[in-house]
């Protein structure tokens, strides 16, 4: 397939800079993720390299080709986005199988059959005799998948691919797409602001914010390794409790990661934190409980499902599970910068 390389590449919106000399490189055949927030960049880099913008500097590259200037047709590049790009009165088979129409070494048996396979794939059957007008927003989405994929592209392309799948198929749609990409090999580039999808799917993940990359890597590393406070709070679901203090005659903000909090007996070994309890989030047979500790805010996922607000808490976390950023740079300490 291809690999993909951004090289200080940056893009302005009306003297306003929208992403901020991107350089990362995604091998051949991996699935990178771009996390983060709404509006820090991660789909304007996707765009950039579809080329349906252009960059105001840097270089794209695909393969070692730079493709700053080349037409979207060109590039060998499948792409799924929120909006549908299904045509609106024809019946769902032809937008899958457009692509195909467009080539001139597919015939009419091969164009069946690649629409089959992806109709069994992706649980298609019911979908392909219909119109747009009569699917929801589910359907169409995982219709657009089988659109992009079917034509083998060198590249694949997946802005929010599942953010209109209902929660129950979500997961499934998911495990579809890598079994997908692992067969055919295809470098893919999937952007998502749901972190489940980054650690469940990423060989690598690249976190944006503010149009910056703040730190790239396999997902287990950014979450358990992260470079800066912002994004541990970002990557990391209940998000991370943070308690300002100083250490060694430095202020530190002390990271911590709800599951690693738990009761602190009478002989309990480790940091321990005193709190009241602010607020609970039951789910299912635990709870998230919010905690005020002097010089912060903790969170304790595994509390009983009885904790109750305004209840005072005694907790204790291994010294070793916290993490340390300065509290003028958020950087983690001891981080390379």
């Amino acid at each position: 397939m291809a690999s993909v390389a951004f090289a200080a590449v940056t893009k302005e919106r009306a003297g306003r800079a929208v992403l901020r000399s991107l350089t990362l490189d995604i091998d051949d055949g991996t699935i990178c993720c771009l996390v983060g927030p709404s509006g820090c960049g991660k789909s304007t880099a996707v765009r950039l390299l579809a080329g349906l913008e252009e960059p105001t500097s840097g270089e794209i590259r695909i393969d070692g080709r730079r493709v700053n200037a080349v037409p979207t047709r060109d590039r060998g590049l499948g792409m799924v986005t929120q909006t549908s790009a299904l045509l609106p009165s024809r019946p769902t088979e032809d937008s899958v199988g457009l692509p195909l129409d467009l080539r001139h070494d597919i015939d009419r048996d091969e164009r069946r059959w690649r629409i089959d396979e992806q109709a069994l794939a992706l649980d298609l059957g019911d979908v392909l005799g219909r119109p747009p007008s009569t699917l929801s927003g589910g359907e169409i989405q995982v219709a657009q998948i089988a659109r992009a994929v079917i034509a083998r592209p060198r590249v694949l392309l997946l802005d929010e691919p599942l953010a209109r799948i209902d929660p129950a198929r979500r997961g499934m749609v998911r495990a579809d797409l890598v079994r997908l990409q692992q067969l055919y090999g295809v470098t893919t580039i999937w952007v998502t602001a749901d972190q489940r999808d980054a650690l469940a799917v990423a060989d690598r993940v690249a976190v944006l914010l503010d149009g910056r990359l703040e730190q790239v890597g396999p997902p287990m590393a950014v979450y358990d390794r992260p470079r800066t406070l912002a994004v541990a709070r970002f990557f990391g679901e209940p998000e991370i409790g943070v308690v300002r203090t100083r250490l060694g005659g430095r202020q530190v903000d002390v990271g911590i990661r709800p599951h690693e909090l738990r009761a602190a007996g009478p002989d309990a070994e480790g940091t321990r934190f005193q709190g009241t309890v602010v607020g609970v989030e039951v789910l299912g047979r635990r709870a998230v409980a919010t905690v005020a500790v002097e010089g912060g805010t903790l969170r304790w996922d595994g509390a009983p499902v009885r904790t109750r607000v305004g209840e005072r808490l005694d907790l204790v976390v291994d010294p070793g599970r916290v993490h340390l950023f300065d509290a003028d740079s958020g950087v983690a300490v001891g981080h390379p910068e």
